[in-house]
């Protein structure tokens, strides 16, 4: 469980925020690119789950920021 909190913490840079924002994109585009049937189908799925769960991770910590400043406010 430490692990993972650790792990959170690390997260919660804004540099890295914007790498995992980036590569999100990246992700997604790539899906998108490779769906015209050139390659396998299964790289395709591996794109687009990998870019949606790391844009899922961007928003979860630009809630949790919102959450916590909302908190302090109040």
């Amino acid at each position: 469980m430490e692990f993972f909190r650790k792990m959170w913490r690390f997260l919660d840079r804004w540099n890295t925020i914007t790498g995992y924002l980036i590569g999100g994109i990246w992700l997604l585009f790539n899906g998108h690119f490779y769906n015209n049937g050139i390659t396998d189908i299964r790289y395709v799925y591996f794109f687009n789950i990998s870019g949606i769960l790391m844009l899922v991770i961007v928003a979860l910590k630009i809630l949790e920021k919102v959450m916590k400043k909302k908190k302090e406010n109040t």
